[in-house]
């Protein structure tokens, strides 16, 4: 994609976030990890069409939050959560990419003794959201309704639902 790495020059800007994370072992078998993420970003530019904007490619929000249930190093099961605002891919701030939200969900045995087999399979995306309702145009709302792919931020469409199995062992 083209999305990658695309160089912008800004004559100023101003770029500041907060960040929260907590981990917790309830129990000795359930565990969460949670993170929270708050960017600010604004266009200091003098260029009428630029300034006050929102910078393009950072999301004003960023959520993770991982939930599982386990016995030791035997074996878990659980639940993730991510969530990425929707950001601006230009300056102008003109094209604004749907908020991505995307649900997993995971499962992991491994047997014990010296010569350790682990199986996992994560199911990404459990929702198989990969689209989202826009307006036809933007600068016309009675113009009707389209369906759009929903992009990562770096502008690669998401991924429908993605099963990986992985097996490891050790000896």
């Amino acid at each position: 994609t083209q999305r990658t790495m695309v160089p912008t020059n800004l004559g100023e800007a101003w770029v500041h976030g907060i960040e929260a994370a907590a981990t917790l072992d309830w129990f000795g078998w359930v565990e969460t990890q949670s993170n929270v993420t708050r960017n600010f970003s604004v266009n200091l530019s003098s260029r009428e069409a630029y300034s006050g904007n929102q910078l393009p490619g950072i999301p004003a929000w960023e959520i993770y939050q991982r939930a599982a249930v386990h016995h030791g190093d035997r074996w878990r099961v659980g639940y993730t959560y991510s969530f990425t605002d929707g950001n601006y891919w230009d300056e102008t701030n003109w094209y604004l990419s749907a908020p991505r939200p995307i649900h997993g969900l995971f499962a992991r045995v491994k047997s014990g003794g010296r010569r350790a087999v682990e199986l996992s399979v994560d199911v990404l995306n459990v929702t198989d959201r990969i689209v989202e309702v826009v307006p036809r145009d933007a600068l016309n709302p009675e113009d009707g309704l389209a369906v759009d792919p929903i992009t990562d931020f770096v502008g690669y469409p998401l991924p429908g639902r993605t099963v990986l199995a992985m097996v490891r062992w050790s000896g």
